[in-house]
């Protein structure tokens, strides 16, 4: 097995067994907990849901995207020695690498300015239909 299959291998086993440490900390009992961990609770609506699946997905995109610009920088430092066309392959994801990361970020901050419009929107027009409404869950009316 060649020194690239035994880091990307490396890299792809990181890649699926932390975030698999990372939940594994945090277990929530009970179905209520459970549901109001992932945000499927049912004082939620569908604008936050989708929001934080955008948000979540964004997040693997640049954690993904680092991770290549790490191999990237390893490969050009260490791997490569003195080959030319190795280090330029380097250079080549690195450069992918950023611009797939200000895409991202792009992607995060326009997806987070639409999904904050689109439930402040909600809450002002239906807190303007009905006032008895509770600003922080529109689903939810405040007691009169």
């Amino acid at each position: 097995m060649s020194m690239n299959k035994k880091y990307l291998s490396l890299v792809i086993v990181s890649l699926i067994f932390c975030p698999l440490a990372v939940s594994a900390t945090g277990v929530l009992t009970g179905l209520n907990n459970t549901a109001a961990g992932t945000g499927l609770d049912a004082n939620k609506d569908l604008i936050t849901f989708v929001g934080k699946i955008i948000g979540v997905i964004l997040g693997l995109l640049g954690a993904v995207l680092v991770v290549i610009l790490i191999y990237a920088g390893i490969m050009w430092g260490f791997l490569a020695r003195g080959d030319n066309t190795q280090i330029k392959k380097a250079k080549e994801m690195i450069i992918n690498a950023v611009i797939g990361l200000a895409i991202v970020l792009a992607a995060y901050a326009i997806t987070t300015f639409v999904f904050t419009s689109l439930n402040n929107a909600l809450v002002n027009n239906v807190k303007t239909a009905n006032p008895n409404v509770n600003s922080n869950n529109p689903g939810q009316y405040s007691a009169q």
